[in-house]
């Protein structure tokens, strides 16, 4: 028979709440200034501005991680799956209404 999943430790949640707040704001940040920048390589002395389906798929990325983080949190601290839904769904659906009113 398996043990019971453990409990995150205190550690493991502000950990877990930094990644997803950080990944969250990172998204906003992306789709707010339509793209990023990127440095091609260590030493480049210069960056490259990412913009259009680069930048939509990195802010993509960034909600994502901070849903994953949210309902990760959620469930440890024992919420219900639709707690867990809702939260998924105000973080990932708040773009897309951003993202469609803008464009």
């Amino acid at each position: 028979m398996a043990d019971p999943p453990q409990k995150l430790t205190l550690g493991a949640r502000v950990a877990v709440a930094a990644l997803t707040a950080l990944a969250d704001l990172g998204g906003w940040l992306v789709l707010v200034m339509g793209g990023f920048h990127h440095m091609p390589h260590k030493r480049a002395g210069y960056t490259v501005f990412v913009d259009g389906p680069g930048a939509w798929v990195m802010a993509g990325l960034s909600f994502l991680l901070a849903a994953i983080g949210a309902v990760a949190l959620l469930k440890d601290l024992g919420y219900s799956v639709a707690a867990r839904g809702a939260a998924v769904g105000l973080i990932m659906l708040s773009p897309v209404v951003y993202a469609l009113a803008v464009h």
